[in-house]
């Protein structure tokens, strides 16, 4: 039997200070760079001045997305209080002014209230065109993806940027465990649990390409980057 047909679900939020603490001082910024890289080519003439990073964890995405768009603005938001307080203390920290345009918030994607008054915020702030969504490594962890999709709708304006970056659910063992030894080899036992509960909790692609189909947007284009990798992009309709 393979046990890799099926997802199993890990825990929603990252938001123990142990496990906050060790994804935070993880050294994601080469996956994380060339993903910044890929959707600057994706969009070569820009996504926008307003940029909202769903499950910004401690800040990563929303930092290099600001450095490589200067004149952006990010809003980076998570459920999980201790990612945004890591996120906040780094950009404290760091003291670089390109940082002062990224603000950070708590927003659980499943409150719809949360999500309308966001919105509702930023519009009154930027015009309705202007408002672009990614997320990175978020999906995996929703019981329900479709709250993930939803969010993306909600927040993102028609004609915008929408960009999604996930792990992908290996095919068998073997794939699961040459991920495992290779991606996880250096990674603190607490950060290779959490990797490792990742992998098997991510979708396939024919797995997103329903849920897309679900959520009325299959008209993103979706691609398997990497074995581990799968990225949806596009414009909102």
């Amino acid at each position: 039997m393979n046990e890799f047909l099926n997802r199993v679900v890990e825990p929603e939020l990252m938001n123990g200070i142990e496990q906050a603490e060790a994804y935070a001082a993880a050294d994601f910024s080469t996956a994380d760079s060339a993903l910044i890289s890929w959707v600057a080519q994706k969009f070569p003439e820009g996504i926008g001045p307003l940029l909202i990073d769903l499950g910004c964890g401690p800040g990563n995405i929303s930092e290099l997305a600001a450095k490589h768009w200067p004149n952006m603005i990010v809003k980076g938001v998570d459920g999980a209080e201790q990612m945004i307080a890591l996120a906040n203390k780094r950009k404290k920290l760091l003291q670089q002014p390109i940082l002062e345009r990224i603000e950070y918030k708590v927003l659980n994607l499943c409150d719809q209230d949360q999500i309308n008054l966001l919105k509702k915020t930023l519009t009154a702030e930027k015009t309705e065109s202007d408002i672009s969504v990614v997320s990175n490594s978020l999906l995996h962890h929703l019981h329900d993806p479709q709250h993930h999709w939803n969010a993306m709708k909600l927040l993102a304006s028609p004609g915008s940027a929408i960009v999604v970056n996930d792990l992908c659910r290996p095919a068998n063992n073997i794939e699961y465990e040459k991920l495992v030894n290779t991606e996880a080899v250096h990674m603190e036992p607490i950060l290779r649990q959490d990797y490792c509960a990742s992998l098997k909790a991510a979708f396939s692609i024919e797995e997103v390409k329903q849920q897309l189909i679900a959520a009325d947007l299959n008209y993103l284009s979706i691609v398997q980057r990497s074995v581990k990798y799968i990225s949806v992009f596009g414009r909102l309709r």
